[in-house]
């Protein structure tokens, strides 16, 4: 992140919280975990969170509909595929994916409202549950009181965006208000977009301990074009699509009430109550709203530290709301994770247990069918100093429910029809390992991940008779992947950052046996330089992301997605409270696409260059 690393890497140790729960040092969490705090956001110029986590190694961004991140798919663990049900992101601790197969709605949270994102680049099944199979993304909203400030950024392609944000104290209350508007025209033909959001926070001190009401809601009006061919594409990769494009309006609201206190001298606790509703109209009108209740405690035990907790949600999943078929998901869940120094090392063992109840109602009035599920999930792994550096290390497993939209058979018009019983959870086994070793300006780290899913869900035509599809189990699939990152100062003034991903994704079962998987690239490398100098920056990143199979082609039949390289160069200028950054995206203007099916592609976007103005009070 160029510029983020202007100070000495033995300081950047910040806060983590999604690694165990509890709050520690990030050099002491057994869990590799990226943080991306406020430093780093600002000097990467970004307008939004997709622009961020294009940045982080480990993962894979997608983009259909341009850089403003409607409907961007974020990959942790080269999972592939929809990769919505593999990576679990939170605000605050609570879930943004939806039961449903939306995408996560990135526009939700104003930029200007984070403090910093965490990344936690390991499966997280013990301690978050339901579709951390890949990673955890937690968006950390808390915000230093005292600080003010407006935002506007222009851009190529009719992009502009405009928030604002303040947070305060007053005695032993503290408040935070934030709002941004994100709008463009779209690279694309016929791929406008607008995206508002609003977050609330308000917390006040007691003698009974913190309490906490947050508030967010969302708005996105988005023009989704089709895809086009590839011949289409090498002609005019703006060219408007044979068929007209869908107008997908989204709406959303999240209420959350936190208390956090002492239970006794070695314990505390934390109860949340969060409530969501949101809604989307493209073709129909979909509906999803949840009600969860978590209860968690934090303690010293046998030594070490133990977090426990019990998570219960009822969630609803509507479509066709003329006919009223639904789906309703009620879970609950426990847990347990001890961590505890044993002589030079720190040792991590957790188990989770939950069962969950999907109930479908076809018509209104109808009788409900019923899937019930229990599955257990567990956790060891560990932290070693050795000479010259750390290793952390880790066995776990996780698990992904299939979402309301697997849970059916549908017709060739996807009217559902009736729950397919035949469908199980995705179930991951993993082993990772890292070694990372840092000096006063450099640090470095070499690692590997293998991730073993079991009974991978796709879907399969003529399930239930002729003309009737569902989502099954298709086959197990392996990712093995080794990485190098480094990051550190060349000078007093250049820094540098750079990360190798290799991976190997293959098919391990069924007649798809040995091909790779869809939608993971081979190869994924990242770099970037930082020169600072006054109250001036210069900043320069490249992305390479190697070739990967298109989507749903487990067969391997249709042409490659081709491998692309991007450029971006960037310059900041800050004086007292103000701040100007430009950017040019995509310097090369390099044509490529990041998704595709069935020979249709998505383009991705071409050069543009943004401007961003930030004014602090």
């Amino acid at each position: 992140f160029g510029g983020a690393h202007a100070q000495s890497v033995k300081t950047l140790d910040p806060v983590v919280v999604t690694a165990s729960k509890f709050e520690e040092p990030q050099g002491q969490a057994t869990a590799i975990v990226d943080v991306i705090d406020r430093q780093q956001i600002e000097a990467s110029g970004a307008a939004n969170i997709t622009e961020l986590l294009d940045q982080v190694s480990g993962g894979l961004l997608t983009r259909q509909y341009g850089r403003l991140g409607a409907d961007a798919s974020f990959d942790l663990g080269y999972l592939g595929g929809a990769s919505v049900q593999r990576t679990l992101v939170l605000v605050d601790g609570v879930r943004m994916n939806d039961i449903d197969g939306a995408t996560i709605r990135w526009g939700q949270v104003p930029l200007d409202a984070i403090e910093r994102i965490e990344v936690r680049k390991a499966g997280g099944g013990v301690l978050f549950g339901d579709r951390a199979l890949g990673g955890v993304v937690n968006i950390i909203t808390k915000r230093t009181p005292g600080s003010s400030a407006a935002t506007v950024t222009l851009g190529s392609f009719g992009t502009r965006v405009v928030g604002v944000q303040t947070s305060q104290k007053a005695g032993e209350t503290s408040f935070q208000i934030a709002a941004q508007q994100a709008q463009t025209d779209g690279y694309r033909a016929d791929s406008e977009q607008d995206l508002r959001s609003l977050s609330l926070a308000l917390s006040q001190q007691t003698s009974l301990g913190n309490l906490a009401l947050q508030l967010r809601g969302a708005y996105e009006n988005v023009l989704q074009p089709y895809s086009i061919a590839l011949s289409t594409f090498q002609t005019n990769p703006r060219a408007t699509a044979a068929y007209s494009p869908t107008r997908s309006k989204r709406r959303g609201t999240n209420g959350d009430l936190i208390w956090r206190g002492e239970l006794s001298e070695a314990w505390s606790g934390q109860v949340r109550w969060s409530r969501e509703q949101s809604n989307s109209q493209a073709f129909n009108l979909y509906e999803n709203d949840r009600d969860t209740l978590e209860w968690t405690a934090f303690g010293q035990i046998l030594g070490g530290r133990l977090v426990t907790g019990i998570e219960a949600f009822e969630a609803e999943s509507a479509s066709n709301r003329t006919q009223r078929s639904s789906v309703s998901q009620n879970s609950t869940a426990i847990f347990l994770n001890l961590e505890r120094p044993i002589s030079n090392n720190l040792v991590n063992f957790g188990v989770r247990h939950q069962k969950i109840e999907n109930n479908f109602y076809n018509t209104s009035g109808s009788a409900a069918e019923r899937s019930k599920r229990d599955l257990n999930s567990w956790s060891l792994g560990g932290l070693s100093p050795l000479t010259w550096g750390d290793l952390r290390y880790s066995l776990q497993s996780s698990f992904a429910f299939p979402h309301a939209d697997q849970l059916y058979t549908y017709n060739g018009s996807f009217t559902p029809l009736d729950i397919y019983p035949n469908v199980r959870p995705m179930r991951s086994e993993e082993f990772q390992a890292a070694w990372s070793t840092s000096s006063a300006n450099q640090k470095i780290s070499v690692g590997t991940r293998h991730i073993k899913i079991k009974d991978e869900i796709g879907q399969l035509s003529n399930c239930a008779g002729a003309g009737i599809y569902c989502n099954t189990n298709l086959y197990d699939t392996r990712r093995i992947i080794f990485y190098v990152e480094g990051s550190g100062r060349i000078t007093q003034s250049l820094n540098w950052q750079t990360s190798v991903d290799r991976v190997e994704a293959d098919i391990q079962s069924g007649s798809y046996n040995g091909n790779q998987v869809p939608m993971v690239p081979n190869l994924v490398a990242r770099a970037s330089l930082s020169y600072s100098y006054g109250s001036g920056r210069f900043q320069i990143q490249a992305n390479h992301r190697g070739k990967m199979v298109q989507s749903d082609d487990s067969a391997n039949s249709y042409s490659r997605i081709p491998e692309r390289l991007t450029l971006d160069i960037g310059y900041g200028y800050a004086t007292g409270g103000q701040e100007l950054t430009a950017w040019i995206r995509n310097l090369a203007d390099h044509q490529y696409f990041d998704f595709a099916s069935g020979g249709g592609v998505a383009p991705a976007d071409g050069r543009s260059i943004e401007l961003r103005f930030k004014q602090s009070f």
